[in-house]
């Protein structure tokens, strides 16, 4: 896996709800990121299931950072 993330992708975790979508993007996003390589995780769960998987609290709007991570400014 680490290969595959090493070169430019875009990852998309997709499914029916609790197949755990969240739970592996969150994974990723964290395991691309201790690698050094640039990483965004994004969500459009209304619930904020992915600033709870990562141990964040988020609003609707943020960005937020991530220890050891570099957050993307907005354009």
């Amino acid at each position: 896996m680490i290969d595959l993330l090493k070169k430019h992708k875009v990852l998309v975790c997709a499914g029916t709800g609790g197949v755990g979508k969240t739970s592996m993007s969150a994974s990723l996003g964290v395991l691309a990121a201790r690698e050094g390589l640039r990483t965004l995780v994004l969500t459009i769960d209304p619930a904020h299931r992915l600033a709870q998987a990562l141990g964040i609290e988020s609003r609707p709007g943020d960005y937020v950072h991530v220890d050891g991570v570099t957050v993307l400014a907005r354009r």
